[in-house]
């Protein structure tokens, strides 16, 4: 089967799934130039899995069916894309390069959230963790973001250090970018339900270079 009729039947699958209206209002909330099937998250999430237990590809073929995936500009096509990728257990420093060409036009948090905190910002860390320092320097604040997104998993588990993270993300504490900022107070909102105390510590260090709504993020779970 070719790679463009694999995605035609993938995308047939999601058009079955579509919410009469969630099309345009999925549109309009998320303010993106991207078609739009209406198809919520969870039902995306199902087809990518079945499409991953079904066809176990190597990553020779997987790719060219992600990149035509991708470049027909369907969000809900995108987010598989993305959900397929979450899946694999086989990505590594070979697949950055592919990963960042998709995480450079994830303009929107609803695709970039989890391309950085699920999938390369995890591979990244493992296998390249400069790539992460050139994001969270990078003149897109979409990328920047990214960066602040990559230890996301670790340190809401409990198995990052707060410390190298915070000092990676020293000079964004003064960002006027919205997303920016959200992103900044997530990382510390999440870390706060393991520990608490660090969190609250580093607030109390340099709580008075943070916008308000980072620090309110970052204290929402701190007594």
């Amino acid at each position: 089967m070719t790679t463009r009729r694999v995605v035609d039947e993938v995308r047939a699958e999601l058009e079955e799934l579509a919410v009469p209206g969630r099309a345009d209002k999925e549109k309009a909330y998320l303010k993106s130039w991207r078609t739009f099937l209406g198809v919520p998250v969870p039902a995306c999430r199902k087809v990518a899995r079945a499409w991953t237990d079904e066809q176990p590809a190597d990553r020779t073929e997987l790719w060219p069916i992600l990149h035509e995936a991708w470049s027909r500009d369907v969000h809900e096509l995108c987010a598989w894309t993305l959900f397929v990728l979450e899946m694999r257990t086989d990505l590594d420093a070979e697949d950055l390069d592919d990963l960042e060409r998709l995480l450079r036009q994830c303009d929107t948090w609803a695709l970039l959230d989890v391309m950085a905190a699920n999938i390369i910002g995890p591979l990244a860390r493992e296998h390249d963790a400069d790539r992460i320092d050139r994001w969270l320097h990078d003149e897109s604040f979409w990328v920047r973001r990214a960066g602040i997104l990559a230890d996301l998993g670790r340190l809401r588990r409990g198995e990052g250090d707060l410390d190298a993270w915070a000092a990676s993300v020293d000079h964004l504490w003064e960002e006027k970018e919205f997303f920016i900022r959200k992103a900044l107070g997530w990382v510390l909102r999440e870390t706060s339900k393991q520990d608490a105390q660090a969190v609250a510590a580093l607030v109390d260090r340099v709580g008075h270079r943070m916008s308000g709504l980072t620090r309110r993020e970052a204290l929402k779970y701190v007594d």
